[in-house]
């Protein structure tokens, strides 16, 4: 657990998601498919229920190459990022990430550190030798930290992603670790 500080001061904390936090997930995500089209679903597409959130916590916790922290505000997540490593002994030692903050919450440099975090853990854990991610093209923000952090583009898919009413291609970057 760490606590850092939001730019009004209140103090902020990135932690270990916990089987308990399941309610408090569900009500993070649905709120969250409401504010961007930047996430692979809509608001309508979310079918999140407490048992199947609860074992998906736990799929987490139980796994050497997964990771899973949010960032929790008065006891409300406004952050989460998911890493899942391959399901596969080919593939076990490389991943994808999703990241995410409550709109209200951009710019407090939020995103950096729940990032950084799973930096961290992956040299730590040795198992996980690079991270992967798809960004949409259009997410100049997003793509700014990931090469602040050491990402490097990949690859671009086009018209991968559709939201606003338009195709919008997306952008493959990853991250070595030896």
């Amino acid at each position: 657990m760490k606590r850092y500080n939001l730019k009004d001061h209140r103090e902020y904390l990135i932690r270990e998601i916990d089987p308990g936090d399941a309610k408090k997930f569900i009500n993070y995500r649905n709120t969250l498919a409401g504010e961007s089209t930047y996430l692979r679903v809509s608001e309508s597409e979310l079918d999140l229920n407490l048992e199947d959130q609860t074992k998906s916590i736990h799929n987490f916790i139980d796994s050497n190459n997964q990771y899973s922290i949010v960032a929790e505000l008065d006891g409300i997540i406004i952050g989460n990022l998911q890493f899942r490593g391959g399901s596969s002994q080919r593939t076990a030692h490389a991943g994808e990430f999703g990241i995410s903050v409550l709109k209200d919450y951009w710019g407090n440099r939020i995103g950096y550190n729940l990032l950084s975090q799973l930096i961290e853990w992956v040299r730590k854990n040795k198992v996980i030798k690079k991270i992967n991610l798809e960004v949409r093209e259009d997410n100049r923000s997003a793509i700014a930290l990931y090469k602040k952090l050491g990402f490097e583009l990949e690859g671009t898919i086009r018209k991968n992603f559709f939201a606003d009413g338009k195709y919008h291609d997306s952008h493959i970057m990853g991250i070595t670790f030896e």
